[in-house]
């Protein structure tokens, strides 16, 4: 196998028998001589989050490779406890794939980076303006940068990048997620449905005070008023320096049920998404990189590919669909 076969999603197994009980399992990975599976219980709808089987699986068996499993069933099974199980396999559905997006990829869509020298960055410091405390002392100053970075926004492009990504989820027959560090709506308007922002949203407004949303104006001012509580707090819904990310819980859980990690367009110096690979790695899932460079932490990944993401992601994209 080449080592670009090698990063091409490999069929999951299936695991069935005659009684089901488990169904929309996300994840299943051999540790310990059990199964560890994440899902949903077929009898009562609710989420699990691991069953250890005791089941004494061999290391070279199906099980002790699967990342994705889209049925499960055993016999005299209670959710969280040790079992043995009875079971069958058969080859099933594609292998889940999470695509981590950052600032590279639309850069090629004419959007700066904060590393950028000249531009709107060349007059503002995002490190300066993108916090609280810069928001609480001059909201009109911070409100001239998202203006401008809005601006750019609606008149940006998806670029080919933007488009393989949303063709690889139309195409692709298994799951397909983008995780993005970028507060654009490149993704969305190229196509692709299944997008969590983990940075916050350029086109989206909230209020300091109540914490409402809702779709921003092209221009915010510091004397707007919050539609839900009237306060005059009303920010840019963007993920400043020290506040959290959202949609952790989500992406963590994504990270430990995908058969390949895939980080496009990102440095790798902005955690905690620069820390992705290396969970990922730790859940024995496969990882590459598609950067310009080689990204910091390049050990976290099990193959890069350098290149521009609008050259660089239809070809593995296309290598992707091929196989599948």
């Amino acid at each position: 196998m080449t080592a670009a076969a090698a990063f091409l999603p490999q069929p999951a197994a299936e695991i069935v028998d005659s009684r089901p009980c488990f169904r929309n399992v996300i994840h299943s990975s051999h540790r310990n001589g059990g199964v560890m599976m994440c899902g949903t219980d077929e009898t009562s709808g609710s989420l699990f989050s691991y069953v250890d089987l005791d089941a004494r699986i061999p290391a070279r068996h199906p099980l002790s490779k699967v990342r994705q499993v889209v049925h499960i069933s055993m016999t005299d099974c209670d959710v969280g406890r040790q079992h043995h199980g009875v079971w069958t396999t058969r080859r099933g559905a594609m292998g889940y794939i999470v695509i981590l997006t950052g600032a590279g990829i639309s850069a090629e869509s004419g959007l700066g980076t904060f590393r950028d020298k000249g531009g709107m960055w060349a007059k503002f410091n995002p490190a300066e303006l993108a916090n609280p405390r810069a928001f609480a002392k001059d909201p009109a100053r911070v409100h001239e940068f998202y203006n401008l970075r809005r601006i750019a926004c609606v008149e940006a492009e998806p670029n080919a990048a933007h488009l393989a990504l949303a063709k690889l989820e139309r195409d692709y027959p298994g799951k397909v997620l983008i995780v993005t560090q970028n507060v654009d709506d490149l993704h969305q308007r190229a196509g692709s449905a299944d997008v969590l922002q983990m940075h916050g949203a350029l086109l989206r407004a909230k209020c300091a005070g109540c914490g409402v949303k809702w779709q921003a104006a092209l221009i915010m001012t510091a004397d707007d008023r919050c539609p839900s509580c009237g306060a005059k707090a009303c920010r840019p819904d963007i993920v400043w320096f020290g506040e959290s990310p959202y949609h952790m819980a989500e992406i963590r859980a994504a990270i430990a049920a995908c058969y390949l990690f895939v980080v496009i367009g990102s440095s790798g110096t902005v955690y905690p998404a620069a820390g992705f690979a290396a969970v990922a790695q730790e859940h024995g899932t496969r990882t590459l990189s598609i950067n310009l460079d080689h990204p910091a932490g390049a050990s976290s990944f099990d193959e890069m590919m350098t290149g521009p993401a609008s050259r660089m992601v239809p070809r593995w994209v296309e290598q992707v669909l091929g196989a599948a």
